[in-house]
């Protein structure tokens, strides 16, 4: 009982902090968040991906309710030399929420693409 305490309350803290970071962005930056969410509505990026000549790194939230999973998987298909990290506690601003772990994700990704940072 008391596992499942704990995993109730991360996941209890975990949507907070998803919704401060998520009205954060509508309150201050509601411009910007609006004209970013626009883009997948809009858009179809897929076509483009295929284009990406850089190696990428696509870090992604498993909890994503903006930008599923799927397609993330789907712009990894068409990424060449692209890989896919899924955070399973992440949410679509997960690199806000646990910017320790994203550092770490990106500097472990850079070390093993050293080109990717040239």
């Amino acid at each position: 009982e008391l596992s499942n305490q704990a995993v109730q309350t991360r996941f209890t803290y975990q949507n907070a902090r998803m919704s401060m970071a998520f009205m954060y962005n509508f309150l201050f930056r509601n411009y910007s968040a609006g004209k970013h969410l626009s883009v997948p509505i809009n858009f179809d990026l897929r076509p483009m991906m295929g284009r990406i000549e850089s190696p990428c790194l696509l870090a992604w939230g498993a909890n994503d309710c903006l930008m599923p999973l799927e397609s993330a998987k789907q712009f990894q298909e068409k990424i060449p030399d692209s890989r896919l990290l899924v955070i399973d506690e992440g949410y679509h601003e997960w690199s806000l929420l646990l910017p320790k772990r994203f550092s770490q994700e990106v500097i472990s990704w850079i070390k093993e693409n050293p080109y990717a940072a040239s």
